[in-house]
């Protein structure tokens, strides 16, 4: 079943899958946005070093980021990726749990921010605002369907099941998958529509 399991989730895990063939980039950081620079340079460095499976490099890379930035939730849920390929799967829960942490709270912050936009009438930062909240939604799906696969690796099954069913109602489809193999999931079947009587 672990097995299993690797190959299934190796299908869907490249949030660092980008083989990009470049040199390492060394930080260039502009006087304005040190850390931005910094972090954008360490970034593709560690979708080097994951691409050609250096992954001891790409976690030092996660870590000097979270050392510049220790609310980043991109550092941890990316590190958690390469700590799962290394078989680290305690370590990649861990860093799940601080990305979805962080994950939701930026979400519960731009929803908050596009209501009072709305109450000031402020309609395009309002939408703006609630794109935000929808793309890290998307983000925080992704992130649930991953550390739901890990948990029914470390046979917490209730705990993977929730998350996969989070994942699902979050419109990560692939969730089913899993939770139809692991979960006893049974979609629901709609029923045609029916022509109303006149």
């Amino acid at each position: 079943m672990r097995t299993a399991l690797i190959i299934f989730l190796f299908v869907f895990n490249c949030f660092l899958c980008v083989g990009q063939e470049n040199e390492p980039i060394t930080s260039s950081s502009s006087e304005a946005e040190p850390n931005k620079a910094a972090i954008e340079a360490k970034l593709k460095n560690a979708q080097l070093y994951q691409s050609t499976k250096k992954y001891n490099l790409a976690i030092e890379e996660f870590d000097q980021i979270l050392a510049l930035d220790s609310e980043y939730p991109n550092a941890y849920m990316l590190r958690g990726e390469v700590k799962f390929l290394m078989q680290d799967l305690e370590g990649a829960q861990s860093d799940y749990d601080k990305g979805i942490e962080l994950l939701e709270k930026l979400i519960k912050g731009h929803t908050k921010t596009a209501r009072i936009k709305r109450v000031l009438e402020d309609q395009t930062g309002a939408m703006t605002e609630t794109q935000i909240a929808n793309d890290l939604k998307a983000i925080l799906s992704e992130t649930l369907f991953r550390r739901g696969n890990v948990r029914i690796f470390l046979e917490d099954n209730t705990g993977g099941c929730d998350d996969l069913t989070k994942a699902l109602e979050l419109g990560y489809s692939t969730a089913i998958k899993a939770l139809k193999e692991y979960c006893d999931y049974k979609e629901e079947k709609k029923e045609p529509a029916t022509p109303a009587k006149k």
